[in-house]
């Protein structure tokens, strides 16, 4: 059985290959730059490879660590999620809010809108543009869609977004 891998260490790393700068990964994770080298090189101890070649300007993945990089990043993306919802249905928060209007003038709700999501921003409430199809009698102009546990993204469409 291998060693246990921390979540932090995962992030560290997946960090680290997407910024490929110690000081930047260790910045936006908000640790110090010494803990960031500690954990790759733990994490390269573990694995019995380099993850990263390393020189004084440059830090770029290995082949072991490109491969490491696709093969977290989905199972990470996945756990990040799934914690995500759970919290949402842990604080009340979840299901899915459609709302649309006729006429001319179809921003009119906006204040709804933004209401809505200042009150539900802490569970993951986002907006974007609805990919999801319609009948074909149902009219498109004005709709908006948002899901509180953050899966769905749409904006508002005015009449010029068409």
């Amino acid at each position: 059985m291998g060693a246990r891998v921390e979540l932090r260490d995962i992030e560290i790393f997946l960090i680290l290959a997407e910024e490929l700068h110690f000081g930047r990964t260790a910045e936006r994770l908000h640790i110090s730059q010494a803990r960031v080298s500690q954990a790759i090189k733990a994490q390269e101890r573990r694995i019995g490879a380099p993850l990263f070649h390393r020189t004084s300007r440059r830090v770029r993945l290995t082949p072991i660590g490109e491969q490491l990089h696709r093969d977290l990043s989905a199972g990470y993306q996945q756990i990040m999620t799934g914690v995500a919802a759970a919290t949402a249905a842990a604080s009340g928060h979840h299901g899915h809010l459609t709302l649309g209007s006729m006429g001319p003038q179809p921003w009119a709700i906006n204040q709804v809108i933004d209401l809505f999501q200042t009150r539900t921003q802490p569970c993951g409430c986002t907006t974007g543009r609805s990919s999801r199809p319609r009948p074909s009698n149902q009219s498109t102009r004005g709709r908006w869609t948002s899901d509180w546990s953050g899966y769905q993204s749409a904006t508002p469409t005015s009449p010029s977004a068409r």
